[in-house]
């Protein structure tokens, strides 16, 4: 829908079409009217693109080093809240995450000197199993440190995206750089035993598609991450359903077995004195025994006679 007049002027060679637009309607959404900055915004402008390029410029220098550290880690966080459409920041990012120079691979600890050795060599067998079990102890006590440090860090990457997403929600590189998170954080605390809280981050995304999805249903970056996330939903259902059918089995058979040893059988009625006395059971020819068709078996039992004799007769 278009709304404004068309005015053709004319020259010495072709006629100009001048439309003056004042609103355009395309796919049920308003395009807003653009609205000219002030000459200080113009130059508060400026001067952050300055700012902003002579980061960019540090942070490709530093990661064509390849330095990982917090400090870069810090700073491409700065970077990406006043420009989050830069993917090379975004694979930096992941770099860095997955180099453990954040602290979340643990180390320091664990080394003994040739003193030690020594008097560990000297010293009984139980002080050295004990020494062992301790060492065995701190090591777990670093690796679930380590792995609660990642958590956290996943975590926070989550909330530095939504907020990328507050800015921009149709740039290839957040959504890809969002998977690439959720997926993480996900197999981590699947990993850690903590099934709440992976089934919780699966409904997060899902709930955060679901307000995108009500503003505009065009989205399709917004679509691929559902369909991914609902993947992962429905693999992580299978999984978890077939844990708790394992024990299913089991339980029924136990449940049969104390069904069958509850039920006692019943004990045949005591036959009266008044009462006859059951008829004899007759015993059955051979014949009969071997014959399975209901027409030889009542002609045993009517006769009495030998069923070959019949069979002469007729």
């Amino acid at each position: 829908q278009v709304v404004g007049s068309i005015h053709l002027g004319e020259s010495s060679d072709c006629f100009y079409l001048y439309l003056h637009l004042q609103t355009i309607e395309m796919h049920g959404r308003v395009k807003k009217d653009v609205v000219e900055p002030t000459p200080e915004e113009r130059e508060k402008q400026r001067e952050q693109v300055r700012t902003a390029r002579a980061l960019f410029g540090k942070l490709l220098a530093l990661r064509k080093d390849r330095v990982y550290s917090q400090q870069t880690f810090d700073m491409t966080s700065k970077a990406l809240q006043f420009h989050p459409e830069f993917p090379t920041l975004w694979g930096y990012r992941r770099e860095i995450l997955l180099s453990g120079a954040l602290g979340g691979g643990g180390g320091g600890g664990g080394g003994v000197s040739s003193g030690e050795a020594k008097k560990d060599e000297a010293a009984k067998g139980e002080e050295k199993e004990e020494k062992e079990e301790e060492e065995e102890a701190t090591k777990k006590e670093e690796t679930k440190e380590g792995s609660l440090l990642r958590r956290e860090i996943l975590e926070d990457e989550i909330k530095l995206l939504e907020k990328a997403l507050r800015r921009t929600q149709k740039v290839y590189s957040i959504w890809f750089h969002r998977k690439w998170t959720v997926e993480k954080l996900f197999e981590l605390c699947e990993a850690q035993g903590d099934v709440a809280v992976a089934k919780e981050v699966l409904e997060v995304e899902m709930q955060l598609c679901n307000r995108l999805l009500e503003a505009d249903e065009r989205n399709f970056h917004c679509w691929n991450h559902r369909t991914y996330t609902m993947g992962l939903m429905q693999a992580f259902l299978a999984r978890n359903k077939g844990r708790s059918d394992k024990a299913a089995p089991e339980e029924e058979a136990q449940k049969a077995s104390a069904a069958q040893a509850e039920t006692v059988p019943a004990e045949p009625a005591p036959a009266d004195a008044d009462s006859p006395p059951p008829p004899p059971t007759r015993p059955r020819c051979s014949t009969e025994r071997q014959s399975s068709s209901p027409a030889m078996a009542w002609l045993c039992l009517r006769s009495r006679t030998p069923v070959i004799r019949v069979l002469a007769r007729v």
